[in-house]
């Protein structure tokens, strides 16, 4: 079975997608995973949850807009 996954979309503050993003999320218990946003500003990552307790962003431009997406929900979070 795959591992479940999660989508992280990211737009800058026009609303505008942004690309080439170093994204990573730590989960609880020191689990994490990292990726680069595509041409689209998402990048998928393992969900290794249940908690997320950081999401860091090297990028540039802010302040962000994150969509976090799994199968049940988005959640929307302005950083």
């Amino acid at each position: 079975m795959a591992d479940p996954m999660i989508s992280i979309i990211l737009s800058d503050s026009n609303n505008k997608r942004v690309a080439g993003a170093r994204v990573r999320v730590i989960y609880e218990a020191g689990r994490a995973d990292e990726g680069v946003t595509d041409a689209n500003g998402c990048v998928n990552l393992k969900y290794l949850g249940p908690f997320i307790t950081s999401l860091i962003i090297n990028q540039r431009w802010r302040p962000y807009r994150v969509e976090l997406r799994d199968m049940d929900a988005v959640l929307n979070v302005r950083i």
